[in-house]
């Protein structure tokens, strides 16, 4: 998650950053609305609310945007979309392909024990399983060796 001068607001465009000059040079001051040329807007961190920072006599004060309601609100809602989001990372997508389970368990010569270890192996790792499932016989019966005898099945 992007912090302090990387960070973006949830209303700002993806890709252009308003807040530093194309040259380099630093952060280019803007005044917001008509609270006076001394002030300026500040990037929070994560899910904490905008913060206006005033400048009195060369010290900083920050002032909140939101009442303490609305930032207690916002930082809900955004943590739970956080981890719905994460739930959603983590359970991956749930497509099999349909003829996977007859091309691993149709195989001669193995067990079945053998031929379920090696169809949820692949079940795991999608990239594999297709690939498993374009193959011609006897390369699908050298696979099944091979990935059997790595994993001290036979």
């Amino acid at each position: 998650m992007a912090t302090g001068r990387y960070s973006l607001g949830s209303n700002e465009a993806l890709g252009v950053n308003s807040n530093y000059a194309n040259s380099g040079l630093g952060k280019m001051e803007r005044p917001v609305g008509n609270l006076g040329a001394e002030e300026k807007t500040e990037r929070g961190e994560g899910s904490k609310a905008i913060e206006l920072l005033t400048s009195d006599g060369g010290r900083k004060r920050k002032r909140s945007c939101f009442s303490e309601e609305e930032v207690l609100i916002m930082t809900n809602m955004t943590d739970a979309f956080n981890h719905v989001a994460n739930a959603l990372r983590e359970t991956g997508p749930a497509h099999v392909d349909v003829d996977l389970y007859h091309a691993v368990m149709d195989m001669p010569s193995f067990t079945k024990e053998a031929l379920i270890v090696a169809f949820s192996h692949l079940l795991d790792h999608k990239a594999q399983g297709t690939a498993y499932v374009n193959m011609v016989d006897r390369h699908r019966v050298l696979w099944l060796r091979t990935f059997l005898a790595k994993n001290y099945y036979m």
